[in-house]
């Protein structure tokens, strides 16, 4: 599975390479800022054609690590995603029971986790 943050699609260009806002290729254990996950990334994996997925981001340290009083707060659920739609990027035909919310942790809360 791979994670490209805020690609613009209309730049071909940069859907292959390095794309025009936001952090880029994500990698496992990368650090990415608040700033860098404001919008909606595109993710794309190994699918099989004719079935159907479902992308869930959640945030374990909400509101920090100290107390996850909100644990697994949701920052993004799409559903009915078609595999030969990939990559998920909100024009791919899926529904967001969720729609996308940015990373905003509060201040002084450390880093916070967040997972697919």
């Amino acid at each position: 599975a791979w994670v490209k943050s805020a690609v613009d699609l209309t730049n071909v260009a940069s859907f292959g390479g390095t794309p025009t806002r936001g952090a880029g290729e994500i990698k496992t254990g990368q650090v990415v800022t608040p700033t860098q996950a404001q919008e909606k990334p595109v993710l794309g994996w190994e699918a099989e054609e004719g079935s159907y997925y479902t992308v869930i981001l959640t945030d374990p340290d909400a509101p920090s690590r100290a107390e996850p009083k909100l644990r697994e707060y949701v920052h993004w659920a799409r559903v009915n995603i078609l595999g030969e739609n990939l990559p998920c990027d909100g024009q791919d035909g899926g529904d967001d029971l969720k729609e996308y919310v940015g990373a905003g942790p509060p201040s002084n809360t450390g880093d916070h986790r967040y997972f697919f």
